[in-house]
């Protein structure tokens, strides 16, 4: 399978209402092996992408900035998801994920992949959650802590394929 274009999305909510924060790369084609079921072998590496903190874009600057300070984006420049071994069960897909984020790791073992679409848009989408906590990162504060991000996120990694 070829993958021709990744796009993160990033879901939040704060005290007065909801946000995303999205990021989409195209281009650069990569190839996708399956393997049948979820052994223990050691396989290189399916996918390793490198997402730019300052590239994603939250709606507006402030929310930009806010978004990249708490990410330590100067200190940390990119979140890296390394997809490191796509299997099939049945009539579903499974990976393991590291997302690397602010110099700390996050390992998902058996994350659910759900292929969307019809011939010629098909995309493969997975769904997760993380606390910020996890990554010792401060969700921000605004107008003396009445608004403020809370710690979980939705992130949505989709990957568009041939």
């Amino acid at each position: 399978m070829v993958v021709t274009g990744k796009s993160v999305i990033i879901n939040g909510t704060t005290t007065l209402g909801k946000f995303t924060c999205d990021l989409e790369q195209q281009g650069r084609s990569d190839t996708v092996i399956f393997h049948q079921d979820h052994s223990h072998e050691i396989h290189p590496p399916v996918l390793d992408i490198a997402l730019e903190v300052k590239a994603f874009g939250c709606g507006n600057k402030m929310l930009d900035k806010d978004f990249n300070h708490t990410l330590k984006s100067s200190e940390y420049p990119h979140i890296r998801v390394v997809v490191d071994h796509f299997f099939h069960e049945g009539d579903r897909y499974y990976s393991s994920l590291i997302l690397k984020l602010a110099g700390k790791e996050l390992y998902m073992e058996r994350l659910p992949f759900l292929m969307k679409g019809e011939k010629g848009a098909k995309s493969m989408e997975a769904d997760f959650h993380l606390n910020l906590s996890y990554f010792d990162l401060d969700p921000p504060k605004k107008f003396l802590g009445l608004l403020k991000v809370r710690e979980e996120l939705t992130i949505l990694l989709n990957l568009q394929i041939l």
